[in-house]
């Protein structure tokens, strides 16, 4: 008793297609079949708390403003924001940073962020333009639709669709059991293979944020400075923790083979009295295995912890 895996499908986002839910006794895994077989919710259900309760980075209303931010109006500078016209501008006018150089926050997501996302990337993308979203997808899978077969304890979804326009099949079996998650990727299409990397990403939130309590751990590899807002890469890397050690929640990813493993933290930039400001909406991290012309078989295990991490 206890231990039992349900898996059922319904449309709990009531956008007219069916979402696969997954429950164990710790966790409830919403994925989302059309959406790139990604996973938009993850409950830990012992602490209450959505470990995918990430924002994702759209464009706002006020975005057009911030390359004005701090500069006196435009017409004349005169003193105090009195000038060119002679009428004072109000105090919706007047946009203050509160942080320097805001503008290099003001990055946009493609699409919705997720958790098991797959993507195809050219080996030549870098973390930095992974994480300003200043690359090209290779593939069709990170937002395409996957079909879904509901297992005992998860899912199988499996995509047929293309890479630099040749054909890749992607499965990813995803098992859950108490307070884990196991997956299993198989890739095939090895003629799209020379120059690519698969890769999967993961986006997550603690409770705590990017707060001093948070940081990263990767097992036998230490992160140097390992704050949540810390951008890197690690190479010839297996597994990374990400912990809140406030509400002693530990989430941690461990692959079977060795990957490179990048990380970043996801800000949006937001307005408020006092200006404009950057605000912690995640972690994102990013495992990549080089493709194989003979296919490439990848499998992660996933474990939330809600005790003694430290």
């Amino acid at each position: 008793g206890g231990q039992e895996t349900t898996v059922s499908r319904m449309d709990v986002d009531a956008d007219g297609h069916d979402d696969v839910v997954v429950r164990t006794r710790d966790l409830n895994l919403f994925i989302s079949p059309r959406f790139g077989g990604a996973a938009f919710e993850l409950d830990y259900r012992p602490a209450g708390i959505n470990l995918l309760n990430t924002l994702t980075r759209w464009p706002e209303g006020y975005h057009h403003r911030i390359g004005d931010a701090g500069k006196a109006p435009e017409g004349g500078g005169g003193v105090g924001g009195v000038g060119g016209g002679g009428g004072t501008e109000s105090i919706h006018d007047i946009v203050l940073s509160k942080e320097d150089d805001i503008k290099k926050y003001l990055k946009l997501d493609s699409a919705r962020r997720g958790f098991m996302q797959d993507r195809f990337l050219a080996e030549e993308v870098t973390v930095e333009a992974f994480s300003g979203a200043e690359f090209s997808e290779l593939g069709d899978f990170f937002t395409g639709r996957y079909d879904a077969g509901l297992t005992g304890d998860g899912v199988t979804l499996s995509r047929k669709g293309s890479v630099k326009g040749r054909p890749v099949t992607v499965v990813k079996g995803i098992r859950a059991a108490g307070n884990s998650l196991g997956v299993d990727y198989r890739v095939e299409g090895g003629e799209a293979a020379a120059g690519v990397r698969f890769a999967v990403e993961f986006n997550v939130i603690l409770p705590c944020c990017d707060g001093p309590v948070c940081r990263y751990d990767a097992g036998p590899v230490p992160v140097p400075e390992a704050g949540l807002g810390t951008t890197g890469e690690l190479r010839e890397a297996k597994s990374i923790s990400i912990i809140d050690a406030l509400t002693k929640v530990r989430l941690s990813i461990e692959a079977d083979t060795p990957a490179t493993l990048w990380r970043f933290p996801v800000y949006t930039v937001s307005i408020s009295e006092a200006g404009f400001e950057k605000i912690f909406q995640g972690s994102c991290v990013v495992f990549l295995f080089p493709m194989d012309t003979g296919g490439l078989d990848v499998g992660f295990d996933i474990r939330v912890e809600g005790h003694d991490v430290g």
